[in-house]
């Protein structure tokens, strides 16, 4: 976004607001990357984390992460703005732009790096896969090749413990309240970057760092992310930064179950807009198949559906959801 001439953002942490008490302590966010539009896939997740906070009378922060200066435009940010204003998702607080955070992503690595929990990794990405073939969208398995070298870089690894990391998951949970998900990272990729080999700071590291900053206290998103939500949960616990709670969500798939993706432009919010689909009919159709009671939104305003919804809210389970098509959205079929 080099040229923007965008105010910058400015980040209020914890510390620097007026003391809360009870469920207003509650901090979700929603933190969309301005890298393409916003499809189906992220209203399912965007809405349960806003009504996952919202109905227990916590606050929502918006933050753009923004790191990847290649992919990131200005016209998806504004893109992003309107799509959460016409689902009526409102947020608490200034904006935050994970691009303006570079000084507190180094210190954490300087001390992450002091703690001596990091080691330099020379290997490339054909390297590792010469050695192992992902899932798409996973992270390389890590054979451990540098962590015994003592090599100052080019890149930065974190070294995962042999025991596994826990994290409060709240959509696995039983009716008693929040289980407890184990996540033994040494099985789900081993030693993972937290700073590439041009010595930009990964997605994990910030993630952990701005999430702190930004007092966030529950983070709900597609259950594809569970490992990802481990590491981060290990670097927090490595800097002691405070846990978050997760609820990892059901992914919104197609009808061959690929999951949705912004480069194949599925189901993109403004195009549903544009084809006279409403707000009500999404979040209808988030709802369905899931716990929470169903609800007549013809002929309220967004904010009324929010506020049928959150009356009774309780987080969905199950593997995932097919997306439906944009006729059934429209009530053709």
């Amino acid at each position: 976004m080099e040229g923007d001439q965008r105010a910058p953002t400015t980040l209020h942490t914890r510390a620097e607001e007026e003391p809360r008490s009870g469920d207003d302590d509650r901090v979700g966010r929603l933190a969309p990357s301005p890298t393409g539009p916003l499809h189906l896939g992220h209203a399912y997740a965007f809405l349960h984390a806003w009504w996952w906070t919202r109905s227990r009378g916590g606050r929502m922060r918006l933050r753009w992460d923004d790191g990847d200066r290649t992919r990131c435009r200005p016209e998806f940010e504004d893109q992003a703005l309107a799509d959460l204003e016409w689902l009526g998702l409102t947020w608490d607080g200034p904006v935050v732009r994970q691009s303006d955070r570079g000084d507190a992503h180094e210190a954490a690595l300087k001390e992450l790096s002091e703690l001596g929990v990091l080691f330099g990794c020379r290997c490339t990405r054909k390297d590792l896969a010469a050695q192992a073939a992902p899932h798409e969208g996973e992270e390389m398995p890590y054979p451990g090749t540098c962590s015994a070298l003592g090599l100052p870089g080019p890149a930065l690894r974190m070294r995962v413990p042999a025991s596994p990391v826990e994290v409060e998951e709240h959509c696995a949970r039983l009716e008693d309240g929040a289980s407890v998900t184990h996540i033994d990272l040494s099985a789900e990729g081993g030693p993972f970057l937290v700073a590439s080999r041009t010595g930009i700071p990964s997605y994990q590291l910030v993630t952990a760092v701005d999430d702190a900053a930004m007092g966030v206290t529950d983070v709900a998103r597609g259950r594809d992310l569970l490992t990802s939500l481990g590491r981060q949960q290990l670097i927090r616990q490595r800097l002691g930064l405070a846990s978050v709670a997760a609820a990892h969500l059901p992914l919104v798939v197609d009808a061959s179950g690929r999951r949705l993706a912004k480069r194949s432009h599925d189901l993109a919010l403004s195009s549903l807009r544009e084809a006279g689909v409403t707000p009500g009919a999404i979040l209808a159709w988030v709802l369905t198949d899931g716990p929470n009671p169903d609800c007549d939104f013809v002929g309220t305003s967004v904010s009324e559906a929010h506020q049928q919804v959150l009356v009774n809210y309780r987080l969905p389970t199950g593997g995932s959801r097919v997306a439906p098509s944009i006729d059934a959205l429209l009530g053709r079929s």
